[in-house]
């Protein structure tokens, strides 16, 4: 099914990447660490792992909670 709208692609591309593998290893080579994380998008909702890698995370001085 191809999406018909903004909407649609958004809800096809959150129900895809539930389902992706998960990389073990960043492009820097460092190990990955999985982060669980919780996605809402019109009133749906989405319990995921996004894997981080600590050494390139964008803002290394910011602590990584795991508290919502």
């Amino acid at each position: 099914m191809v999406p018909e709208n903004l909407h649609d692609s958004i809800v096809s591309f959150l129900n895809s990447n539930s389902s992706k593998k998960q990389v073990d290893r960043c492009r820097c080579g460092a190990k990955m660490e999985p982060q669980k994380t919780t996605l809402f998008y019109d009133g749906q909702r989405w319990d995921v792992v996004l894997q981080v890698c600590l050494k390139c995370h964008p803002a290394p001085s910011v602590p990584i909670s795991h508290d919502a």
